[in-house]
Order: structure tokens, then C-alpha cells, then sequence
């Protein structure tokens, strides 16, 4: 096995930034909770162990169960979670999952019933963020 990429030491800068990005995500309003819930999700996906034991201990620390984090796999299929979340999930797995077939007029005129414009901008770059960071863990950071 090679050593990891050492992000840290040869491009502090960028990895500053990039956490710079979350401190301004912070002011927008999301709920937490959700957000670990996305990030978790995307996480599991991604298949970041890092990242899945970070966001389960932060989910809980925001008052997540454990077992709605147990069922997150089939969200799809468990009553325990709301519309909002629902569609957030989905939302966070369709910009996860991108293809060429890939259409969310949809996706985003239903998000549009349970989030306000900035509050789903903010969801979107979130999505966007765990995606960047899952891959940075993912490539050996």
C-alpha cells in the first residue's frame, strides 16, 4: 500500500478553503440534523468509511437516533422519515448518482414545495461538498 495523498502539507490552501465553504454553508438555513442525514447518505454511497463514522457521531450529536441512521440505507422504505427528508434524499442521491439520462425538473419542483429558493441552494452545494469530500477521503487523503 502507498501512503496516502498528503492534501495537508501540499495544498493547505485548498483544503482551507474547501473548509471555508461549510462555515458560510452554516449561515444558511438547513437544519443540521438533515444536513447529517444527506451527508451521511452520501456518504454511504460513496462508500467513505471515514466519512460515515464522522457524519453518524455528528448526526447524533444534532439529536439524530440511531435507528433512523440504521434505516437511512432504505430510506425509500421507512416511515421515519419526513417529506422534507424524503425529498432531500432523493435529491442528494440524484446528484450523487449522475448519468446521462439524468433529469430533475422534477425532482426540483417538488423540492421547491418544502424548501425556499436559498434553502435549496444551500442543500445543493452541501450535496455537491460531501460528494468532494467523500472522493478526497475515497483517493487516499
Amino acid at each position: 500500500m502507498t501512503d496516502a495523498i498528503a492534501f495537508e502539507t501540499q495544498a493547505p490552501d485548498l483544503l482551507q478553503h474547501l473548509a471555508g465553504v461549510h462555515v458560510r454553508l452554516d449561515e444558511y438555513p438547513l437544519d443540521k440534523r438533515l444536513i447529517e442525514l444527506v451527508y451521511l447518505r452520501v456518504s454511504q454511497i460513496n462508500g467513505c468509511d471515514h466519512c460515515i463514522d464522522m457524519h453518524i457521531k455528528a448526526g447524533q450529536q444534532e439529536g439524530e437516533t440511531a435507528e433512523r441512521q440504521m434505516k437511512l440505507v432504505a430510506w425509500r422504505h421507512s416511515e421515519l422519515f419526513t417529506e422534507q427528508e424524503q425529498l432531500a434524499l432523493d435529491w442528494a442521491e440524484a446528484l450523487t448518482h449522475i448519468g446521462p439520462e439524468s433529469q430533475h425538473s422534477d425532482k426540483r419542483a417538488k423540492l421547491r414545495t418544502v424548501f425556499s429558493e436559498q434553502a435549496l441552494a444551500a442543500l445543493t452545494v452541501n450535496i455537491a461538498m460531501i460528494n468532494l469530500w467523500n472522493r478526497l477521503y475515497v483517493s487516499g487523503y
